[in-house]
């Protein structure tokens, strides 16, 4: 059995002992090598709760309890609806007061469920957009009665249609294409 010397207590002890830190394939040989920690798993556990005392003390409040991490949940999702709210101002040279815009999107996040307005499929960052109801044109409506959450694929599939026109083209796209004939 190898041996290797821990950094921090400087023990001889065997490799099992200590974590893995990556493992590679070579490309020439195609075989597997396997690093590991510069410290064995004792000094490691030390090390880690040492570092979660420090942190304890520079904000007790931090693992205190949920109510802490649900304030700091929200702080962050508000924080992300402020963003997409500048950036639809700066989008649409709109001139939306944005802490009031943000706001307005985040209760109108909460009022969908998460859910896209058009297909129902969960909405991530990743996936949401801003929608207009009433799509835009010279004197189009930019009020926020006219805005929604919809997921990317829906707003491109419905790109300058009004609601209604959009179901009838799913419809008859449904129609042409699923149903039998």
């Amino acid at each position: 059995m190898e041996k290797k010397i821990c950094v921090q207590c400087q023990a001889e002890k065997n490799l099992s002992e200590y974590g893995v830190a990556s493992k590679k394939i070579l490309k020439k040989s195609g075989r597997l090598v396997v690093y590991y920690r510069n410290t064995c798993n004792q000094c490691e556990s030390k090390a880690g709760s040492a570092r979660y005392r420090k942190r304890k003390t520079l904000n007790p409040n931090m693992y205190k309890n949920d109510e802490y991490r649900a304030k700091e949940k929200a702080k962050r999702r508000h924080r992300y609806f402020y963003y997409k709210a500048n950036g639809f101002n700066k989008h649409y040279n709109s001139n939306h007061p944005t802490k009031e815009f943000a706001l307005f999107l985040w209760h109108m996040f909460h009022h969908q469920k998460g859910c896209c307005a058009i297909s129902g499929h969960k909405l991530t960052a990743n996936n949401m957009q801003i929608d207009h109801i009433e799509p835009r044109n010279p004197d189009y409506n930019n009020d926020y009665s006219n805005l929604r959450f919809v997921c990317k694929k829906a707003n491109h599939a419905k790109n300058n249609m009004m609601d209604n026109e959009f179901k009838l083209f799913i419809t008859d796209i449904y129609k042409h294409f699923v149903l039998p004939k």
